[in-house]
């Protein structure tokens, strides 16, 4: 399923749980919450992926510029978190693009988290430049970048890798 451009603005997002085949493309977002936000609150599990967001331009984004979170109720983990059982409602997020997607005044660059069983895998971030207050945090995950730009305005690390957090440059 492709979703038609569209702008967003003042406190809407695309926001997905649970979802398979989507793709988002060319589209303006402006003085929302939160943007490319995939999450699963623990309750239902699934398999997500195949998805894609191209060509989007953001400006003003007042929570996240990108959140991808299989962990629950928090975005991050303050710290290691043991592994449990895999189980139906294991959420398994992997095959993610992210292409094209420009964010400037932002509060946060945003996380990509997975969980110690269940890894974010196979999130690709390709001529991806965000501009945020505070940077991205990357655990529980494997993330490819491929001419990833995050700027951060309040001097912290732009990627931080929180537990098991991988980014690694795309092989030329």
């Amino acid at each position: 399923m492709q979703v038609e451009p569209r702008e967003y603005q003042r406190g809407r997002n695309v926001g997905l749980q649970f979802e398979r085949g989507l793709g988002f493309g060319t589209g303006i977002v402006g003085r929302t919450g939160a943007f490319a936000y995939l999450g699963d609150a623990g309750v239902r599990g699934n398999d997500v992926s195949n998805i894609s967001y191209k060509d989007i331009t953001m400006d003003g984004v007042t929570k996240a510029s990108i959140s991808i979170s299989e962990y629950y109720p928090q975005v991050m983990p303050t710290g290691p978190v043991p592994a449990v059982a895999v189980s139906r409602l294991t959420p398994h997020f992997h095959n993610i693009r992210i292409e094209n997607v420009k964010g400037i005044n932002a509060a946060w660059a945003g996380a990509i988290v997975g969980l110690p069983e269940s890894h974010v895998d196979d999130i690709i971030l390709k001529n991806v430049n965000i501009e945020a207050k505070k940077g991205m945090q990357v655990g529980y995950a494997d993330v490819t970048s491929d001419g990833l730009t995050i700027t951060t305005t309040d001097g912290s690390k732009p990627i931080d890798l929180g537990p098991e957090g991988k980014v690694s440059e795309a092989k030329k």
